[in-house]
Formats: structure tokens, C-alpha cells, sequence
């Protein structure tokens, strides 16, 4: 029993100390806060890599018309789509009169959307200073455009990346997108990314901008160009070269539908998140220790509490539970993603490590992961 004791105790500290520093990051510098109007007057290349987004790129070509900073142009590159992603992106042209449409061949040896990313570069404006790598589901929010100006051009910025607020309609994306979540920052944390003495670095893949100097410098996408975990390879060559990334929460500034189905977000995160723990086992087993041992110890808890209600001490056991599901809700409540789902914690965990092994599995014996209809395997 003393080992149960101590390993409550040490569970209960644990996420005393993650809701502490929850509240803290709220109101850090990571968190962006939307600016109206900006000095500055940058050209913004948006470049959109788009594979069968027919169903998903108005909504951010409808955002993007909707700016109220004016001084950009978009560049949506196909990326051999087999529906009508062109003919509507050309449809925006109304709206969007800086808007081209550039459809790439297929090169071997390159990922399709590192592929997409610098054949959008090769097609902006001689006057861009500025390119925005933003993926087609997502949407920008009125103030993006000018906020990202301002702040990478004051603060000095050289390449901004942000995390969304992430639109979620189904019980899986509501269940499981959290926790991902929550481990991606664990394992990337923006103050460590921020940090110029600090080896660690990431981006953001759905949204990074970047000065068109700093990415013609460190050779574009093409030093990656068969990375899978693009954005991370990126973030490497970026800050090992002496540039400044900033790596923050973007909620107010945009929002993304990642998954219409759980296989798509199954195949999504198998592509992803062992690559996202960088790669390495103890890192993988870091996350089911701490995922598993923080979602079901309070159920626990809540469990030898009620068995053992007449006994000393019982009701101390319920009190935990009920102060990290309070906790729990609390945090989904100011990140906006369903409280409720908190009660749901320990199925999430499971799923999550499983997801967690299954990447490591197809990465570690090179099955290669599958992704939009095409298969990829890891040489990074």
C-alpha cells in the first residue's frame, strides 16, 4: 500500500504543477493576441499545398478574402488532386485577384507536399518579403494576416509558427485531439523552441511564417524535401543556422478541421507522432507512462474511495478524483475543447499510446505510413 500512496501522491503533484503552469500559459507571451492594424506594409506570399481539398479550401480562401491587411497574393498549388481543387480555387479569383493556381509534376524522391511548398516559392511575386505555409483546412480569423506582420516584424521574428484552435465535430476528435495535443507541446515545448540556447526546435506544419530571405538561405524545402515530419525537419535547418523561431498558440488567429473520419485521424497521427517524439523509444515510453498513469490513477482513486468508503481516509481518495477532474474540465474549458470529454480521459490514453505504438512500429521496421492515397516511408 505504501507504493500506492506514494504513487497517488506523486500523480496529484504532477498535475497540481500541469494546472498551474496551464493558467500561467494563458496569459504568457506564447499565447498570440490579435492586432487590428499593423505599421507595416510586408508582401505576404500565401502558399496553400492542396491534395483533394475540394471540400475544404473556400472555407480558408473565404477567410483569406476576408483579411482586413490587404498586401498579399496566394499561391495554391495542386498537388495532383483527383477532384476539383483547382477549378475552385480558381473560382475565388473574384474575390482574390492575387490568386494562381500552379500544378506540379510528381519528382521521386520527394514528399508531395514538400514538392507542393517549393513550387509555390518558385511562383510569388519578386516583391513578396514574407510566405505563409498554410495547409487548405484550415480558416483564418479576420486579424491573422496583420497580427503575424506586426509582431514577426517588431519582435524580430524569422520564423512565426503557431498551434490553432482546432474545430472538432466528432466524439473521436473531441476524445483524442487533446490529448495529442497536450503531448506534442510535452515533447516540443514553445518556451524550449524560443529559447535560442536551446537545441530544441519545431514548427507547426499548418501554419509557418517565414521570411523569404531566411527560406531561400537554408535551401527551402528541398533540404527536406523527404522528410515526413516536414515541419520539424524545417525547424532544424532553421535554428541550427542561428535564425530566431517563434513557436506559440495561435487560437485567436486561426482555426482548423483536422479528420472527417477515425481512420483519417488514426492515419494522420500513425504518421506523425512517433516522429514528433523524435523518433525515440524511451520518449515513446515516456508518454504512455505519463498518459496512462495520469488519466487512470484518479479513476482509481474514485474506485477504492467508494470500495472503501467506511474506512479512514476514503473520502480523501474521491476528493482526488474530483479535483483532477476539475482540473481536467477547467483546462478543456479555456482551450475549448469540450469538458465534458475530461470524464473520458482514461479510453483517450489508451487510444493515444496505441496510435503511439503503431507509429513507432510502421517507422521503426519501415512499413511505411499511408497519407491523402499514398504511402511514405521514413529516410529522416
Amino acid at each position: 500500500m505504501l507504493l500506492f500512496y506514494v504513487i497517488s501522491l506523486l500523480v496529484l503533484t504532477v498535475w497540481i504543477i500541469s494546472f498551474i503552469k496551464g493558467l500561467r500559459e494563458i496569459n504568457a507571451d506564447t499565447h498570440i493576441k490579435p492586432i487590428s492594424k499593423t505599421s507595416f506594409d510586408s508582401r505576404i506570399s500565401i502558399i496553400i499545398p492542396a491534395r483533394n481539398e475540394e471540400h475544404r479550401i473556400p472555407n480558408l480562401l473565404d477567410s483569406i478574402s476576408n483579411q482586413r491587411y490587404s498586401n498579399y497574393e496566394v499561391i495554391v498549388v495542386d498537388d495532383n488532386s483527383t477532384d476539383r481543387t483547382s477549378q475552385i480555387a480558381l473560382s475565388f479569383r473574384d474575390k482574390i485577384p492575387n490568386l494562381r493556381v500552379v500544378k506540379p509534376e510528381i519528382i521521386e524522391g520527394w514528399c508531395g507536399k514538400n514538392l507542393a511548398m517549393v513550387e509555390g516559392f518558385k511562383n510569388i511575386s519578386d516583391d513578396s518579403e514574407w510566405l505563409l505555409f498554410i495547409d487548405a483546412d484550415c480558416e483564418l480569423k479576420e486579424n491573422a494576416l496583420s497580427t503575424i506582420v506586426e509582431i514577426a516584424n517588431s519582435k524580430g521574428i524569422d520564423c512565426l509558427s503557431l498551434f490553432p484552435e482546432v474545430k472538432s465535430k466528432s466524439l473521436f476528435e473531441r476524445l483524442l485531439l487533446p490529448s495529442v495535443g497536450a503531448m506534442v507541446t510535452l515533447f516540443n515545448s514553445p518556451e524550449e523552441v524560443n529559447d535560442n540556447r536551446s537545441d530544441t526546435s519545431f514548427l507547426n506544419g499548418q501554419f509557418i511564417f517565414i521570411k523569404r530571405e531566411v527560406y531561400s538561405k537554408i535551401g527551402t524545402h528541398e533540404v527536406v524535401k523527404d522528410a515526413i515530419l516536414e515541419d520539424a525537419a524545417l525547424a532544424s535547418e532553421i535554428k541550427k543556422r542561428g535564425y530566431r523561431i517563434f513557436l506559440g498558440f495561435g487560437g485567436e488567429i486561426f482555426l482548423i478541421r483536422m479528420y472527417d473520419t477515425l481512420t483519417d485521424f488514426i492515419n494522420g497521427w500513425t504518421k506523425n507522432l512517433f516522429l514528433i517524439l523524435r523518433s525515440r523509444i524511451s520518449n515513446l515510453i515516456k508518454m504512455i507512462s505519463i498518459t496512462i498513469l495520469l488519466s487512470y490513477m484518479p479513476v482509481i482513486w474514485l474506485v477504492y474511495g467508494i470500495l472503501n468508503i467506511d474506512q479512514p481516509g476514503a473520502y480523501i481518495f474521491i476528493a482526488g478524483y474530483l479535483l483532477v477532474l476539475f482540473f481536467q474540465m477547467y483546462l478543456r474549458h479555456i482551450s475549448k475543447t469540450y469538458p465534458l470529454y475530461a470524464l473520458l480521459a482514461p479510453i483517450s490514453s489508451t487510444i493515444v499510446s496505441f496510435i503511439g505504438i503503431r507509429s513507432a512500429y510502421r517507422h521503426i521496421a519501415n512499413k511505411g505510413v499511408d497519407w491523402k492515397g499514398r504511402r511514405y516511408f521514413s529516410k529522416r
